[in-house]
């Protein structure tokens, strides 16, 4: 096989060389039915038909024609080098559509953070009305544990953690019911990630026998369970301070870390986690040193009128701390929103999925797909923040739900081209045409004018036939 000018042979010459060419027809029947063979079918090969299996994912069918795009350059490069052949009205345009339809361009391409969803997010009206927990890899100390559950209440920001060996479901199922229902009691919620020991058939038998709802957040989508993902952090600070400080291994200090959070003002309630679990502050070391005197001047009173007092307190706490919350949450969301652009999909859009486990591959495709939505679920109230994907080319594969902020646009190569006119049809023609004029630079080049009928349609084909810019695979 040898290389050919393209602008030499019509589109029909090189359909039938193509066709005749054993490894090229092979490459054809690839393409056609968006299959890539594995690597351990092409034993026997030619050393050709192995080089058309390596770049798969650039090749593309036009009009019958088997390509391969070289990677796309910048727009500017490509036009100034594509006017030295053709001009047609808005060329510049067209081209510049033309190199985003690039795949391989869109998968490497990097997430852009202004293309986000708004801030969502549903607040609790009362304690334990939903809990979040999580699960924090720290290192592994002489006792054994190398975790530590953490779970949270939505209302209170009351915080329990405990350290764990391991983090298989059992567990923690045994871990939460043992240490946390039967100290606070059955939550109506409970919030997690996908993790495998979160979603494991013991957690979700241990819910449903105790009428515990269980959520859970969309794929690598940390934010959607952002309380607890911010208290890890705090978790992670306030561990690494304390062992500089005092020295030893983390899981003797865990409790004391809860505590001193737990007894501290939280700034979106303007309470303490503790005042609002128990409906009173906590005796700290400080009262014991300092002897608080709101402490010694209590009276004695019944039980009757203990509770009624204490319903009262309680009643006008909550109240404050739904306030303070609400308000919280609105500059929260207030200063998250700021600049960002958020165009909901509708129902059949396709896009790419960000994949943050190749997008770590310095090499890997920063993007996936393309996906088609199939279903715009509500979320939080709100729609367009979450959609159930599906691979439309693999029946196989299951239907993901992802978040906005995973998807972005895919944008469709051209499918349908029209006829294109070669220069000696031009010459023949009647119709109007603008040639380029003094802009070309170097020495003569034969100019292909396209008419203003022809459009982004025919573009793909214009750059096929342009041998130096589109490589079409004729070897």
């Amino acid at each position: 096989m040898s290389p050919i000018n393209a602008l030499s042979h019509s589109l029909s010459d090189i359909r039938a060389m193509q066709n005749a060419d054993p490894d090229i027809k092979t490459a054809l029947n690839w393409v056609a039915h968006a299959q890539r063979p594995s690597r351990r079918k092409l034993q026997g090969a030619s050393q050709c038909l192995r080089k058309l299996w390596t770049v798969f994912n650039h090749l593309s069918i036009i009009d019958g024609l088997l390509c391969h795009s070289v990677c796309c350059p910048l727009t500017k490069r490509v036009w100034e080098r594509a006017r030295q052949f053709c001009y047609w009205p808005s060329m510049y345009r067209d081209i510049k559509e033309w190199c985003e339809q690039c795949k391989a361009c869109q998968t490497r391409r990097s997430p852009v953070p202004a293309q986000r969803a708004p801030m969502g997010g549903s607040l609790s009206v009362r304690p334990f009305e939903r809990v979040a927990m999580d699960i924090l890899e720290l290192p592994a100390t002489s006792k054994g544990n190398r975790y530590v559950l953490v779970v949270e209440d939505y209302f209170t920001k009351f915080v329990n953690l405990y350290p764990l060996p391991n983090q298989s479901a059992q567990t923690v199922a045994h871990c939460l019911f043992e240490d946390y229902v039967l100290l606070h009691g059955i939550p109506e919620t409970l919030h997690s990630d996908q993790g495998r020991q979160f979603e494991a058939e013991v957690v979700q038998t241990l819910c449903c026998f105790l009428n515990i709802k269980k959520t859970r957040t969309t794929p690598y989508h940390p934010q959607s369970d952002g309380m607890v993902e911010r208290f890890n952090r705090t978790l992670i600070d306030q561990l690494a301070k304390t062992l500089l400080t005092y020295g030893g291994e983390w899981d003797e200090y865990v409790k004391h870390v809860a505590f001193a959070y737990n007894t501290t003002t939280h700034s979106s309630t303007r309470f303490t986690p503790f005042f609002l679990t128990h409906g009173r502050e906590a005796r700290v070391p400080a009262d014991v040193l300092l002897r608080s005197r709101a402490l010694d001047s209590q009276l004695s009173v019944s039980h009757a009128e203990f509770v009624s007092s204490l319903l009262t307190k309680l009643n006008s706490a909550f109240s404050s701390a739904r306030m303070h919350s609400e308000a919280a949450h609105d500059r929260q969301k207030l200063y998250h929103d700021v600049g960002l652009r958020h165009r909901p999909y509708d129902v059949g859009a396709m896009v790419w999925l960000h994949n943050p486990v190749e997008s770590r591959m310095k090499l890997a495709p920063h993007w996936t797909g393309p996906y088609k939505i199939v279903q715009v679920m509500d979320s939080c109230g709100e729609l367009g923040l979450t959609y159930r994907i599906v691979n439309p080319f693999d029946a196989g594969k299951r239907a993901q739900v992802v978040h906005y902020n995973r998807v972005r646009p895919y944008t469709l190569p051209v499918s349908s081209l029209s006829q294109i006119r070669t220069p000696s049809d031009v010459q023949d023609s009647q119709s109007e045409s603008i040639p380029l004029g003094s802009e070309v630079s170097g020495e003569a080049k034969s100019v292909l004018c396209l008419t203003r009928s022809v459009r982004l349609r025919s573009l793909s084909q214009v750059l096929v036939r342009l041998g130096e810019f589109v490589d079409l695979l004729v070897i």
